[in-house]
């Protein structure tokens, strides 16, 4: 792991339980947007998450995966509204005028958020 276990577990545990969150994203770790909620919300949560990716725990991929989940369409794939062009993890796709690849490119950006915390493996 690229920081040790001992700083990286108490460091998470402070930034989830910060009210407003990170900085000026301003969205609590552990509070994700309703399912209902617009997609700036949403974005700024996911957003957040990987920031701290690298330091999440276990104990709370389950609670965020959860909220993810509540997002998911019934394909499978996530399309989580509109977002401006100006935004730095999206668009992938040229347009999103058609929706299909608006959810295309929320999807890869959820499911590789989803891989990093799976694959680099959060700690215990």
């Amino acid at each position: 792991d690229r920081i040790d276990l001992r700083v990286r577990t108490p460091l998470f545990r402070w930034l989830w339980n910060q009210p407003k969150g990170l900085g000026y994203l301003c969205t609590p770790l552990g509070q994700p947007p309703s399912p209902d909620a617009a997609s700036g919300p949403i974005e700024l949560w996911i957003r957040s998450h990987e920031i701290v990716a690298d330091l999440s725990t276990h104990a709370a991929l389950g609670p965020i995966l959860d909220a993810l989940e509540a997002h998911r369409r019934e394909d499978g794939l996530w399309d989580l509204g509109p977002r401006a062009s100006s935004a730095p993890a999206l668009p992938l796709s040229a347009t999103w005028r058609a929706k299909d690849a608006r959810a295309l490119d929320w999807t890869t950006r959820i499911l590789a958020l989803a891989s990093h915390w799976l694959g680099t493996g959060a700690s215990a």
